[in-house]
């Protein structure tokens, strides 16, 4: 991942959510299509999920311009544009190298879906990655994506690139990202003062609206009816101004 950001588009890696919305705003059906094609599956990690599905512009992110358009889960949109979605504090370094990117997405979702109806699992899996974002913070020396990714880019312009190259690369054999929506403890995650524009949520004029309840009561109801019944019911999702 070090290896790739330092060697890509800056104004790709900065693209957010807002950006998003202004290119596809005025075009939900053309959204709503590629999601219905795609069976509401990210293409990337393979996660079937209605709620928590985003645009991605693999052909470029001009306006009006709907070539290129799959859907891609939140949690993998988010690596695609990887310095705001570090500005954001919504990715958290951990040390995973027995572990793929796409499944740890595939468990990210699986927590996601499991909080109210598995707590006991989720916290299980919660728990075991917190330590490996600890572990990773501890070896670098570095507690936030945001300036791991600064220290990336002063690593390649002091060494030089080929001598940089070789250490991120070192780096990218234990690096994996989680999203930070994940490690909150379950008291948490009702706490509308986290900043909501780093958790699961999607962009509305005046605000982020936080969805990860609803995305994973969706999920529950794709894949296990029976444990959608056993979920509490709760109040309208927060918007942050």
């Amino acid at each position: 991942m070090l290896v790739a950001v330092t060697s890509s588009n800056i104004r790709l890696l900065n693209l957010g959510a807002r950006d998003h919305a202004a290119l596809h705003g005025q075009d939900a059906k053309s959204c709503k299509a590629v999601f219905d094609a795609a069976d509401h599956t990210c293409h990337v990690c393979g996660v079937r999920t209605v709620d928590g599905l985003e645009i991605d512009n693999t052909a470029g992110h001009a306006p009006r311009k709907t070539k290129g358009w799959h859907a891609i889960c939140q949690f993998c949109h988010n690596l695609k544009h990887p310095l705001w979605s570090a500005s954001r504090g919504r990715i958290v370094a951990v040390w995973a190298p027995d572990i793929s990117q796409v499944d740890l997405h595939r468990l990210a979702w699986t927590l996601v879906a499991w909080r109210e109806t598995h707590p006991e699992k989720a916290e299980i899996l919660r728990a075991d990655l917190v330590a490996r974002a600890q572990r990773f913070a501890e070896t670098f020396d570095c507690a936030s994506a945001e300036a791991l990714f600064e220290a990336a880019f002063a690593t390649r312009d002091t060494l030089g690139a080929e001598s940089g190259k070789a250490v991120l690369l070192q780096v990218d054999q234990v690096l994996r990202f989680v999203p930070s929506e994940i490690l909150l403890d379950p008291q948490q995650v009702g706490d509308v003062t986290i900043d909501q524009g780093s958790r699961l949520s999607t962009w509305s004029i005046g605000g982020f609206r936080k969805i990860a309840r609803m995305t994973g009561r969706d999920m529950l109801a794709d894949h296990d009816p029976a444990a959608l019944e056993q979920a509490a019911t709760g109040g309208q999702e927060e918007i942050d101004a």
